[in-house]
């Protein structure tokens, strides 16, 4: 169930929508393609919507998956040079990516899209790395949703081929990352085309923004989703907390109004006796 912090920006509920007058929503990256199109295991239109117009907001930078992928993205894109592949890592080719993930430059311009490579090979190829600790969901190739990403970038950065090097972690390796190597055994690459679809996807997406995202408004949640409950129920509770606030806020403005009306009457009495 995701921690969901608090919204940055004031919402009220629409039904079972969600509206807000946020000025500034977030771009769809390459991580919220499949999100958007419903083939993510993690995410959903409605949560997706909900983080880019500022809804809500997860940290995962502490997570030991996220930090072990962080740590192994350069020993594998080594790796990669190692078995053929001329790779040149993104901090190599694009403006210096420093502090949270999400303020990063985007490596391409596009009003709605933004996003990040791993690399670029010097055929033009995307590079994507991944670590997973589940690789029987590789069994079969690259997950959609991951083909989803990779392919938002393939579309703007104009590649016809995306390499993915996955590495295998256990347990013990997620907790421990500087003591993995990548090897045959551990890691594995595939290559492949873009998403036949990406280009019907792309315009798809774009729709959906303007439907929702620039009319501040989420499409509706899906209730047999875990993850849009345990939102939906964080997001009612600060709107609940609003409410008591505001029913508190105006109980103390008329008693302070009583007490002005109390002071002033008092002045009048001290006037008077003086």
């Amino acid at each position: 169930m995701p921690r969901v912090y608090p919204a940055r920006h004031p919402f009220v509920r629409d039904g079972t929508a969600y509206v807000t007058d946020n000025p500034s929503p977030g771009k769809v990256t390459g991580t919220a393609m499949g999100g958007i199109l419903g083939v993510s295991p993690w995410e959903t239109p409605f949560s997706i919507a909900c983080r880019l117009l500022g809804l809500y907001g997860e940290d995962i930078s502490d997570k030991p998956a996220v930090r072990a992928g962080q740590i192994l993205e350069a020993p594998i894109i080594e790796y990669l040079r190692t078995q053929g592949y001329d790779t040149i890592p993104a901090e190599q080719l694009f403006e210096k990516r420093e502090g949270a993930h999400h303020t990063w430059a985007s490596d391409f311009d596009d009003p709605i899209f933004g996003g990040h490579v791993d690399g670029i090979t010097a055929q033009g190829d995307i590079v994507e790395i991944k670590t997973t600790s589940n690789p029987e969901a590789w069994v079969e190739g690259v997950p959609e949703h991951y083909l989803q990403q990779a392919s938002l970038y393939a579309y703007f950065l104009g590649a016809d081929k995306i390499v993915f090097a996955v590495g295998v972690l256990t347990k013990d390796d997620v907790t421990n990352p500087y003591g993995w190597t990548p090897n045959p055994e551990n890691t594995f690459v595939y290559e492949v085309e873009p998403s036949r679809t990406i280009f019907k996807d792309v315009a798809y997406i774009r729709e959906w923004y303007a439907d929702y995202i620039a009319q501040g408004r989420t499409p509706e949640p899906d209730l047999s989703s875990e993850r849009d409950c345990a939102i939906i129920k964080a997001l009612d509770a600060q709107l609940d907390e609003g409410t008591a606030l505001l029913d508190e806020l105006e109980t103390i403005e008329a008693q302070l109004d009583e007490y002005k009306t109390l002071k002033d009457r008092a002045d009048e009495i001290k006037e008077l006796i003086a």
